[in-house]
């Protein structure tokens, strides 16, 4: 036997036996021996990552174990020393990447899912979610490349470190998993991921920047939202990143939302030494202490001086400022405030609102999009849809649990607010037909009565063509089936309708001869 095939199959029965004893060992010390409290080391703690950059682990540490589940029968894969990576396609096509371990006698190995509507967790228990996968026992560098020819790369040297490039979708969330297989040693060799050679992108093209700002109830703070999400060490800790004009309070420090358990924020909490008077303000990004301002996870900041202005209120009750425009047939009105409204002071019931107009229309309940609490919209959803047309009127009263609806400041909305919206009645594309009979061809004379305000036709006449007028003539010189389908819309309402029938009374000159 020759000394390669020694050491291979040598390195085989350690694998067997050290999988064998962290089971044993994980068996043994239970759930806690398995958790990881490092961020990244987790689903739901993945790090967000984009196709402009290497990142780099310096260090792995011991943890995990769970089985993930793959395509490779009945071996039993494990996120052993994991870290996972989140990313969304913005183009589809191929992924392609490289995982280079600082020390190349290490064994990496990776697994791809497309988490889409789902949460990240679901990766340990829906095999569903499986997209390609690298668990070759070969030490070295692995990945995905266009010379390689399957996607999926099981357990064992027979197996290629390099995996067929993946095709991602659209708009599509992945997670990516790297799994650092080793023997108890008392540290580890990190490696560096790198992305390139495929044809997708995972780039985000949306520019980072500032997209609203709002104050506090009593003034002592500023809440920022993002364009996108950005990286939480991008943030510096004194707020030098954000200037305030004019400056009657300084900003004295700030906290990213969700930056205690994960790597990005969408908005940015600034903490004031005073409160802001009532009035007009414009917030401004600056380079901060850190000697940059907020970057994305492809690295690009918001710009110097960009900036967003913001109002602080009066404390104030907040009224109904507007309302979403309906659509057709609304069987649920949008409300929106300016401020926040404490969901809880919703009457489930739907009993603060009443809509008046003409015609009788029942409220049956009351919802918001809550967040921790508050909703800015408030969604009052009706018995059965509106289908006539004309002013309505939504107003607010005190509702079954004895107040109208509260501001996250505590301020109730009076009684009596009111807001109109207009509608237009439904319509319907029922039409009706007749037929002239003729020997070569029929004549069909179709007409739609163009109630409730309908002022477009599109009529398709099977093979006699199409006609945008209100009653077209078609004449037909084929007979049989037709099948005619006619749209209408008053310009706010829609309908379509299929009607068929049959054309058979074509004349055929035919005669039969008897023999005699």
């Amino acid at each position: 036997m020759q000394r390669k095939d020694i050491f291979t199959n040598h390195r085989i029965m350690c694998r067997q036996v050290i999988s064998s004893l962290f089971f044993l060992l994980f068996a043994y010390l239970g759930a806690n021996a398995q958790t990881c409290t490092t961020l990244g080391q987790n689903p739901g703690t993945a790090f967000p990552v984009c196709g402009v950059d290497t990142f780099s682990q310096k260090t792995v540490p011991y943890c995990g174990g769970r089985d993930v589940p793959g395509p490779c029968g009945n071996i039993a894969f494990t996120d052993l020393n994991p870290y996972w990576y989140k990313f969304t396609c913005f183009s589809p096509g191929t992924l392609g990447f490289v995982i280079t371990p600082n020390d190349l006698g290490d064994d990496y190995d990776w697994q791809l899912f497309d988490i889409t509507g789902h949460d990240p967790n679901d990766v340990y228990t829906d095999a569903s979610l499986f997209v390609a996968c690298n668990w070759s026992g070969r030490f070295g560098i692995t990945g995905t490349s266009l010379s390689a020819n399957s996607l999926v790369n099981c357990e064992g040297d027979a197996y290629p470190t390099f995996s067929k490039m993946p095709t991602l979708l659209l708009g599509h969330n992945y997670i990516l998993l790297i799994s650092h297989f080793t023997t108890f040693t008392p540290s580890q060799n990190g490696y560096k991921l790198a992305f390139g050679g495929g044809t997708a992108s995972i780039t985000d093209p949306l520019p980072p920047d500032l997209d609203k700002a709002s104050a506090s109830c009593d003034g002592n703070q500023v809440t920022v939202k993002l364009s996108k999400k950005m990286k939480c060490n991008t943030l510096a800790k004194d707020a030098s990143d954000f200037v305030i004009t004019p400056s009657p309070a300084t900003i004295v420090s700030a906290i990213g939302n969700s930056c205690a358990a994960g790597f990005d924020m969408d908005s940015v909490i600034l903490f004031l030494n005073k409160p802001l008077l009532p009035g007009d303000y414009t917030l401004t990004m600056k380079n901060g202490i850190d000697g940059n301002t907020l970057l994305d996870n492809c690295d690009r900041g918001i710009p110097v001086d960009n900036s967003i202005d913001f109002k602080v209120l009066p404390l104030l009750p907040t009224p109904m400022d507007s309302l979403i425009t309906p659509k057709c047939a609304p069987q649920s009105l949008q409300l929106v405030f300016k401020k926040n409204i404490q969901c809880s002071s919703i009457a489930s019931d739907g009993s603060d609102f009443v809509v008046t107009g003409p015609s009788s229309v029942t409220v049956s309940n009351a919802t918001g999009n809550c967040t921790g609490g508050l909703t800015d919209v408030i969604s009052v959803n009706l018995s059965g849809a509106i289908v006539n047309g004309g002013t309505y009127q939504i107003s607010l009263e005190a509702g079954s649990d004895g107040n109208t609806v509260i501001d996250e400041c505590g301020q109730e909305t009076p009684a009596g607010s009111s807001l109109n919206f207009v509608l237009k009645d439904t319509v319907s594309a029922d039409f009706t037909y007749n037929i002239l009979q003729g020997c070569a061809a029929d004549t069909v004379r179709f007409n739609h009565p163009g109630n409730n305000g309908v002022n477009s036709w599109i009529w398709n006449l099977d093979y006699a063509g199409a006609s945008m007028q209100q009653s077209p003539t078609a004449i037909f010189k084929t007979f049989g089936q037709k099948n005619i389908v006619l749209s209408v819309s008053n310009g706010f309402c829609a309908d379509t309708s299929m009607q068929t029938f049959s054309l058979g009374n074509e004349l055929k000159a035919d005669f039969e001869v008897t023999n005699l």
